[in-house]
């Protein structure tokens, strides 16, 4: 699934869940198994009946069907503990805790690392504290984003 594509498909999937109380934190196309998964979040945590629910609606929508063009399996789950991070609010709420992040390209000679969460800034530049110093980067180049559970 192309970015474009993606970003319809957040976008679609968010307008149906929402008014169930639901957000749509992420979604991923697995092309070797033909499955959209759909990872929603709610303040009370995700229960399988949430899940149940919104399949429901989701594998009603023919728009979404229109947008994936192919036969494909549907999963809705939780995010989990180590949940992806997208959003500008995402990285607000998770502030302080480690993450691990991969750019669409090099900032700063590099496109992958994880560190501290230092920050989210109002131009939407991230700042994350790694070892060999602080590595900020514009919140649109992220690739994928997600919190590391420290065990």
């Amino acid at each position: 699934m192309d970015r474009h594509n993606y970003e319809k498909t957040i976008d679609l999937v968010s307008t149906l869940v929402e008014p169930l109380g639901y957000e749509c934190v992420e979604i991923e196309w697995d092309g070797a198994e033909e499955t959209l998964r759909v990872f929603i979040d709610h303040p009370d945590g995700i229960k399988m009946e949430d899940c149940l629910k919104v399949n429901e609606v989701l594998i009603e929508s023919l728009e979404l069907d229109s947008l994936v063009k192919r036969d494909y399996r549907l999963e809705v789950s939780s995010p989990g503990i180590e949940r992806p991070l997208r959003r500008r609010d995402h990285f607000i709420k998770h502030l302080g805790q480690s993450v691990h992040v991969r750019l669409l390209s090099k900032v700063e000679n590099r496109m992958e690392g994880s560190g501290k969460l230092l920050g989210i800034d109002q131009d939407d530049i991230v700042s994350l504290e790694l070892p060999a110093g602080v590595w900020a980067f514009p919140l649109q180049t992220i690739r994928k984003a997600h919190v590391v559970f420290e065990w």
